[in-house]
This record gives C-alpha cells, structure tokens and sequence, in this order.
C-alpha cells in the first residue's frame, strides 16, 4: 500500500512539471509543456457574443473563481464549410468563439518580442483553431521555439456575424456604426495582450501583428483606425493589400 501511494505521489509530482499556472487580469489559467514551450489554449479574451451581446461591439469576459484548463483549442467561429468542387456545404463552428492561444518558449521571461497572427479565410472562414486533416495549421509552437518569441493567435467573429451592416443595427449601436465587430474583436484581443503578456514572458512594448489574406487586410485595418494606437508597434500584411 505504502508503495502504491509512493507511485500515486510521484505521478502527481511529473504531471504538474508538464503543467503551468499564469495568473492573468481575469483569473489563473493552467497550460501545458510542449517540447520546449508552453501553451495555453482557448483562453477568452470576451463575453460570449450571444444573445443580447450579438452584433455588439465585445466586452470584457467575466472573472473565474479557481484555475481555469486551458489545454484545448477553443471552436472556430460560426461558417460555412465546403471542399473545392462540393455542391453542398454544412455549417460550423460557436458564437462564443472569442478566444486566443499563447505560445511561449519561458515563463519567466520579461522582454520577449510577441507576434500575433491574424488568420484569413476571406473573413468568411478559418480560425487559430483551424484544422486540415489531423494537422494544426496555426499552431505556433514552432514559431516560438525557434524564433525565442511569445506567439498569439487570435479569433474573430466572420461573415455576417463579424461585418454585417444593417441601418437597424445602427440606432442599436448610438456610438458606433454596424458592421465593424471582428475589428473591435481584434482590439479588444490586443488590448487582453497588452494587459497580460508579460505574465507569459512577453514585452507589451514589442508587439508585432501579422495576417495573411483576409488577415492581412485585418492588419491593414488596424493600421488606419485610431482605436488601435499604441496596441502595437510593428505590422506585417502577407499575401493582402489594404
């Protein structure tokens, strides 16, 4: 008996190595050791954008008691899904999609340059948590591992829950025009990461965003709006123009 319980403990003692918890403005959090890095996946940045929050501009997600897992890649947002020469398509994906995934190479680190990436996808598709077979496409370990950086991917909402414009909507929003909710998504997501990147080894000083595609011309978007000033300091847009 004795021995067993030795086992049990010694078990415990390995599994917390691979483990890590990262206090953070909402709450703790609990990744994960990968290789070299650590990950921590599916983190909300947001309210759920359900319900009376639908075509709303994001708000700041509720505090959590305890330690929350985040080990797990969160839901894409909600799409259509259909492969090249289908004459059908089905939907995918959560409207409580609002979630960001960090990769860093040292915890204790306090002057890591961060990238974030900003997915394409036409902003009808795609997501940090997109898939192609069993294959992770956004996965940023590799990034972080060989270029000794924090790296961020984050999600937005797409298609007309992102972008929809409706003069309804307008005299919903008295402050803002409709239409610009995965813009407000990707700031209320740098703002979330100037808050508490250093907490993953980052500097809030060397954030640099990137996106290819529709991502790229997100990246252009930031570039011009002045809700974004300060969020960031460099900018690379792949295979865009904005």
């Amino acid at each position: 008996m004795k021995a067993f319980v030795s086992i049990i403990i010694l078990i415990s003692f390995l599994i917390d190595l691979n483990a890590q918890i990262v206090e953070t403005q909402f709450g703790k959090i609990q990744g994960k050791k990968n290789g070299n890095v650590f990950e921590f996946l599916g983190i909300p940045f947001a309210k759920p954008p359900v319900d009376s929050l639908r075509w709303k501009a994001p708000q700041n997600p509720e505090s959590w008691p305890g330690i929350l897992q985040t080990t797990d890649f969160a839901p894409v947002c909600p799409q259509k899904r259909f492969a090249q020469g289908d004459t059908t398509f089905s939907i995918e994906g959560k409207e409580d999609c609002l979630y960001l995934n960090i990769w860093t190479p040292e915890i204790d680190a306090n002057n890591l340059p961060v990238l974030v990436f900003i997915h394409g996808g036409g902003n009808q598709q795609g997501g940090a948590s997109q898939t192609s077979g069993n294959t992770m496409i956004y996965s940023g370990k590799n990034m972080a591992e060989r270029g000794n950086a924090v790296v961020v991917t984050i999600q937005y909402r797409l298609g007309p829950l992102g972008f929809l414009v409706h003069p309804g909507l307008d005299a919903e929003n008295a402050n803002t025009k409709s239409g610009n909710y995965a813009v407000f998504d990707q700031i209320l997501a740098l703002q979330w990461i100037q808050n508490n990147i250093e907490s993953f080894g980052g500097n809030p000083s060397k954030v640099m965003i990137f996106g290819e595609s529709a991502g790229g011309v997100n990246v252009g978007n930031l570039l011009t709006t002045p809700l974004a000033n300060g969020l960031f300091h460099r900018a690379c847009i792949q295979s865009a123009s904005p």
